[in-house]
């Protein structure tokens, strides 16, 4: 090193700290890019969370709520027909959002529950027109909840625990990548600070060394000892 010019070994020092500063916001870039697709990933599977979610409700709040309220007469036949027809608008919306977030052979599986509401929205459509509360009474005693309660069993609540376990285990992943990241950064940042440090002082060293020995020398022969050397 005290071969070298000063010039050359400021170089060194200086582009020395700028590959530190490189190597610290290299990997801050990749740790923000993992964590924006595990974000990406724990988004998505949040969105199937609510997709599932959305499809329990039709189901299960608005078909049931509307059918029982005009089983017992809350509503008068003309209003339930009008939320019949907003329902089936609903349920086909809720059943195409839930098709686009599963796989395609689960979508030709759940072909045949889908149109078994299709088909239980028609007879109710049926039923509302004829304004036969019997025979309403007797659908909804012997066929709704046999044809609602597979699909919520097999269907409706193993796909939200699914979508909810896999929520957990990407938010779980998540915090476990933002802590590696974190002590990532914490040793880089100090390797990098000891590794500038060190060098600052060897190059520091490689400096003023030599400019004390001169400036010993000096002294020595302004002191009249003419035969006063600097060794470099």
């Amino acid at each position: 090193m005290r071969n070298l010019r000063i010039g050359i070994r400021l170089f060194i020092l200086i582009t020395s700290l700028l590959l530190m500063l490189l190597v610290i916001g290299l990997t801050g870039y990749v740790g923000l890019i993992q964590t924006g697709g595990t974000l990406g990933k724990v988004e998505q599977a949040m969105k199937n969370q609510a997709v599932s979610a959305n499809l329990a409700r039709v189901i299960e709040v608005e078909l049931t709520g509307l059918v029982n309220n005009t089983n017992l007469g809350v509503i008068s036949w003309e209003r339930a027909t009008t939320d019949l027809a907003d329902l089936k608008t609903d349920h086909e919306e809720a059943w195409q959002s839930f098709f686009n977030v599963v796989s395609a052979d689960d979508k030709e599986k759940l072909q045949e529950p889908k149109q078994a509401l299709d088909g239980v929205l028609v007879e109710l459509e049926s039923l509302f027109a004829a304004r036969d509360r019997n025979r309403l009474n007797l659908f909804v005693a012997n066929e709704l909840s046999d044809l609602i309660e597979p699909i919520r069993v097999n269907i409706l609540d193993p796909r939200a625990e699914q979508a909810d376990q896999e929520t957990r285990a990407l938010l779980e992943r998540s915090q476990a990548a933002s802590r590696n990241f974190q002590i990532i950064m914490l040793v880089v940042g100090l390797a990098g600070i000891l590794i500038a440090t060190g060098l600052g002082i060897v190059i520091y060293n490689s400096i003023t060394e030599p400019v004390e020995k001169i400036a010993n020398t000096v002294r020595h022969v302004t002191a009249g000892d003419f035969s006063a050397r600097t060794a470099l």
